[in-house]
């Protein structure tokens, strides 16, 4: 498989968008997201490889505590996919240091996409950040 290395600079925007709710890009579907060692710079860059309908986007999610698990939701409108990776606290408090955790998404994706990554928090009053946008060229 071919994947392109494509570079979004990460720019924190502070919005409000729930994965769970209803969006402009319809139901929100569970995607795979797994932890895996990022490449050394992806603190300040999300790295996104794009091939035959598959991308696969590497990138470092910044944490309140250690003790989180991360999921991944992707909404889709026509060639406009969302992807959203969510931090949720384990039901066991933890030390309060910020942490992070580098993390891959592997989806499905229409052909030619427009993506928007973007970052929730559960439990705690950070608001959603969108880290990056890319529109694929074909």
């Amino acid at each position: 498989m071919r994947a392109l290395p494509l570079i979004l600079v990460a720019a924190a925007l502070a919005c409000s968008d729930n994965p769970a709710a209803p969006s402009p890009f319809g139901a929100s579907v569970p995607i795979s997201v797994t932890p895996v060692d990022a490449p050394a710079d992806t603190a300040r860059h999300i790295y996104v490889g794009f091939d035959k309908g598959l991308m696969t986007i590497h990138g470092r999610i910044a944490t309140p505590d250690p003790c989180y698990e991360l999921s991944a939701y992707r909404a889709l409108a026509g060639n406009e996919l969302k992807v959203t990776v969510v931090a949720t606290p384990h039901r066991q408090g933890c030390a309060s240091s910020l942490d992070h955790f580098d993390y891959q998404v592997l989806t499905d994706t229409p052909t030619c996409p427009h993506l928007t990554l973007w970052y929730h928090y559960v439990g705690v009053n950070w608001p959603d950040v969108k880290v990056g946008e890319i529109n694929f060229l074909c």
